[in-house]
């Protein structure tokens, strides 16, 4: 029975982690301020264009939406994915847009029950 509630637990977390690593770069690709929002913990590490701040999500999703804005969406590809040493997961992609690309990091980390966005990163 330990083995059983055991690989559940497992089989949860991977799960989950797979879920927030896939809607990340989705709402990345379509500029959905919203989406990253929802995945957002209460607080967000956000390097904005060599603007470091930690914000609320619902500040963060504020700079996004003007980013998302000025610069529309086109596509974003993952090209790394890792685990850092304090435990979080890690990608790191290209974010196409309709006035450059530009290079994004993000960090996520289980909490309680859930996956949350913890640091995003956009440079040019």
């Amino acid at each position: 029975m330990y083995i059983k509630m055991l690989a559940l637990a497992v089989l949860f977390t991977f799960g989950a982690s797979t879920y927030a690593q896939d809607k990340i770069p989705d709402a990345l690709a379509k500029g959905n301020a919203l989406a990253l929002y929802q995945l957002a913990g209460q607080k967000i590490d956000l390097d904005f264009l060599d603007e470091e701040k930690q914000l609320s999500k619902e500040e963060c999703k504020s700079y996004l939406e003007r980013f998302f804005n000025t610069h529309k969406p086109i596509s974003f590809e993952k090209v790394h994915a890792g685990n850092s040493n304090n435990g979080e997961t890690y990608a790191i992609g290209n974010l196409k847009t309709s006035t450059g690309t530009y290079r994004v990091t993000y960090y996520t980390k289980q909490t309680n029950n859930s996956i949350q966005l913890t640091h995003l990163i956009i440079e040019e």
